[in-house]
C-alpha cells in the first residue's frame, strides 16, 4: 500500500479486543510461481512464529489508545510507536 507510508514497515494495530503486529505480505500467482508459492508460505509462517514471540516480548509497550501505530526504527531519541493513518480497516473491530 504505497499511499499510506513507507514500504516495509512493521506496525500493530490496537483494538479494543487484540492487539497484533503485521507487515509486508507475500503474493504470487500460479502456475508459473509454484516454487515462489511454496517460499513465499515458508517465509510467511518463519515470520508470524516471530512477531508471535515480538509481541510478547513487547507487550508492555504497546499503546494504550485504540488505532494503528508504526514501530520507530528510525530515531532512537522518539517514542517507541507511532501513531498512522489506519493501513488496516477497521469496520468490524471494536
Amino acid at each position: 500500500m504505497p499511499d499510506r507510508g513507507a514500504a516495509n514497515q512493521v506496525r500493530v494495530f490496537v483494538s479494543r479486543k487484540e492487539a497484533r503486529l503485521f507487515g509486508t505480505q507475500f503474493f504470487a500467482r500460479p502456475p508459473v510461481l509454484s516454487e515462489v508459492i511454496k517460499l513465499c508460505r515458508e517465509m510467511q509462517e518463519k515470520a508470524n512464529y516471530h512477531l508471535g514471540k515480538l509481541q510478547k516480548r513487547y507487550r508492555r509497550k504497546l499503546p494504550k489508545q485504540l488505532g494503528e501505530y508504526a514501530i520507530n526504527v528510525l530515531d532512537t531519541t522518539g517514542p517507541f510507536f507511532l501513531k498512522q493513518t489506519p493501513m488496516l480497516s477497521t469496520t468490524g473491530s471494536t
